[in-house]
């Protein structure tokens, strides 16, 4: 389903910026308000208690166990850019029916 971008995928993963976070000191929450659940996925925001920036997080359940996470501002100063399908991906990732 995915590219071979292995030292992409590593760099994502591995921030800097969070490399020095110690476990529990996330300054980030859920608001457990603003949980929707349906069946193939889940949103909720989250609030990062230091900057006071709300976020959406959106999971999707996909195909053959694996799981698809998203997350961006809720109320963002320009929209974020999404690559799109076929530069990463071979096509748009199959939801769990």
């Amino acid at each position: 389903m995915y590219k071979n971008y292995s030292g992409l995928i590593v760099s994502l993963f591995v921030s800097r910026r969070h490399r020095q976070l110690s476990p529990g000191a996330s300054p980030y929450v859920v608001l457990m308000e603003t949980i929707k659940i349906n069946p193939t996925n889940a949103e909720m925001q989250l609030v990062n208690t230091e900057t006071n920036v709300r976020l959406l997080l959106s999971v999707y359940a996909l195909k053959d166990n694996m799981a698809r996470l998203k997350i961006n501002e809720l109320e963002p100063i320009r929209t974020r850019y999404e690559i799109p399908v076929g530069d990463v991906l071979v096509g748009e990732p199959k939801e769990q029916e």
